[in-house]
């Protein structure tokens, strides 16, 4: 959220201070408010929401207010640009409350892990560290830069063992479903895994959610999430407040602004 402040004045400052036929400004900030408290919107939901009412009521003005923080900037740029520039609003998608989120689910994420040692967990999957270097990414994702595409490749090939070649995604709940073509499977429970790779990029997305006992299967071998690398980043906090909490849409709009407002 306090980004997009921050890329608006210089957007104003700099390509609107130019005589330039295009410039293009991009926030994420609305879509990432409303991935973590469109719940929280008052009227959206019934008495059957996921979160309590103590949630709802604290957050209950967050989507507002990265509404409201848009269209300030808009007036702004604007003004700034004058009466002869045409400003066109696009949005690729839409989001809509994730009715398959329940409060069961909302409670059993009071933990969150974060891979403190990469080379630990990579080697316990099999992949071979001394082959990529770490280049960073949006935690619960890892992306590493690999000696090659084919190294890339190996990679992702060796972690879609532990996941199945199908993903049924549901935002970073997602449980891995084996595919039944792919012999090579190995099980897994208390984790979440998944890869992808481009070129020689290959990116690594991995949640815990260990069982009772506090260990995750991987293949037939349990562990701690200590001894996979992991340490304990939040607890006893709504982590899902983290995450994303809605689904997309497959809608686009545009708005085309031709006047100051």
């Amino acid at each position: 959220m306090a980004q997009f402040p921050l890329f608006a004045s210089v957007f104003c400052q700099e390509a609107l201070s130019n005589d330039i036929d295009l410039a293009i400004l991009f926030t994420n900030h609305v879509a990432s408010a409303m991935h973590r408290y469109l719940h929280a919107v008052p009227g959206l939901e019934g008495d059957n929401s996921p979160y309590d009412d103590a949630w709802r009521q604290k957050y209950q003005g967050e989507v507002f207010f990265a509404l409201d923080l848009l269209d300030s900037w808009i007036a702004k740029i604007a003004r700034k640009s004058g009466l002869e520039t045409a400003i066109v609003i696009t949005s690729a998608i839409g989001q809509k409350l994730n009715s398959g989120l329940t409060r069961e689910i909302v409670q059993s994420y009071t933990t969150d892990y974060r891979l403190e040692d990469l080379d630990k967990f990579l080697t316990i999957l099999e992949i071979a560290p001394n082959e990529m270097e770490l280049v960073g990414a949006m935690l619960p994702q890892y992306s590493f830069k690999c000696k090659s595409e084919n190294a890339a490749k190996r990679a992702k090939a060796q972690l879609m063992r532990f996941c199945g070649k199908r993903i049924d995604r549901f935002g970073h709940y997602t449980r891995p479903i084996p595919d039944a073509s792919f012999q090579d499977t190995l099980p897994v429970s208390g984790i979440y895994l998944n890869a992808d790779q481009n070129g020689n990029i290959f990116t690594l997305t991995v949640m815990l959610q260990p069982d009772s006992g506090g260990e995750i299967c991987i293949g037939e071998i349990s562990y701690k999430p200590s001894e996979l690398g992991f340490s304990i980043t939040l607890v006893s906090i709504r982590v899902m407040e983290l995450l994303s909490m809605t689904t997309f849409l497959k809608a686009t709009c545009h708005l085309s602004i031709q006047k100051a407002l």
